[in-house]
């Protein structure tokens, strides 16, 4: 009898941790896909400056240098602040730091081609 209880309790902690997995999982879906948003927001921004800089003088590629680097340390900082709080336990303010910078690099986008 008391093998038996002891399977049935095996089996129910066995189940809560592949729950408590999944769950665990789910929570990670969306500050991965903010990392991921925001990598490609700032392959797009260096792409633009790389292409504004054909018939640019040395003055203006130098500001676009600095821009581009700004762009990509900005992601940069986003994406490890992501990472930290994800392996602190806080998978929303992961995602919110992750998403930061390409909500950033749109505002520059869009004062960019109004201007």
């Amino acid at each position: 009898m008391d093998r038996i209880l002891d399977c049935a309790v095996l089996q129910h902690t066995t189940q809560s941790l592949n729950e408590s997995s999944i769950l665990f999982q789910m929570k990670l879906i969306l500050p991965i896909f903010a990392m991921v948003c925001t990598t490609l927001a700032t392959l797009v921004m260096i792409v633009f400056n790389i292409a504004g800089a054909a018939n640019a003088s040395a003055e203006q590629i130098r500001s676009m240098k600095v821009w581009s680097n700004g762009m990509t340390l900005l992601a940069v900082v986003g994406i490890l602040i992501g990472i930290f709080l994800i392996r602190a336990g806080q998978p929303g303010w992961a995602a919110g730091a992750a998403i930061v910078p390409t909500v950033v690099m749109v505002i520059i986008f869009l004062v960019a081609i109004l201007k």
